[in-house]
Parts: structure tokens; sequence; C-alpha cells
């Protein structure tokens, strides 16, 4: 797990190269902002971590759900660990259901 904090560091920080301070926020040319969670933040001590990643979305845009869809494939994260650690399985919240004009 702990591999999977040092991965998503790297990760965010890939990401958000180049960004001002604060927080960003979707816009036009970046209409997903993902920024990187986790708990405990303490991560001095061996012990299990809980890593999450959230996508902030701009408004008219979606991403799919790791479940049965007839559309579109979810976000998908690959992660390299070093030796001796080792990721669980992810877990997605329940999907909000997207009704668009005419079905």
């Amino acid at each position: 797990m702990r591999t999977l904090v040092l991965a998503s560091i790297l990760v965010l920080f890939l990401a958000s190269a180049g960004c001002e301070q604060g927080e960003p926020v979707p816009s036009d040319d970046r209409p997903v902002v993902v920024s990187l969670l986790r708990e405990p933040a303490d991560t001095s001590v061996e012990r299990t971590l809980t890593v999450a990643w959230r996508f902030r979305i701009a408004d008219g845009w979606h991403l799919y759900w790791d479940g049965l869809n007839d559309s579109g494939a979810p976000p998908s994260i690959e992660l390299d660990l070093p030796d001796g650690w080792s990721a669980g399985t992810l877990r997605w919240p329940a999907p909000q259901r997207l009704v668009s004009p005419g079905g």
C-alpha cells in the first residue's frame, strides 16, 4: 500500500505541474481535475493506507462507472509497486444515473 501512496503522489505531481497554488478547478481546457486523498496522512509508520482520487468534473462532462456500461469505459489506474507492497481491489462510489435527452 505504501507504493500505492507513492505512485499516487507521483501522478498528482505530474498532473498538477504548472498549476497555480490552491486547488485547481475544472475549465474549458481542463474539464476534469484529479486530486489525491489519503488516510492516514502520516505515512512514516507501516500500516494500511486508504488512497482515493477525487475527480472534479466540469458541467456537461462525466466519467463512466466501473460497472455495466454500454457506452464507455471507466477511468483506469495502473500501479507499479515496489517489492513487498500490495494494493487492494479498487472500490468505486455508487454511480449517479445520467439520463440524457431522448433516452
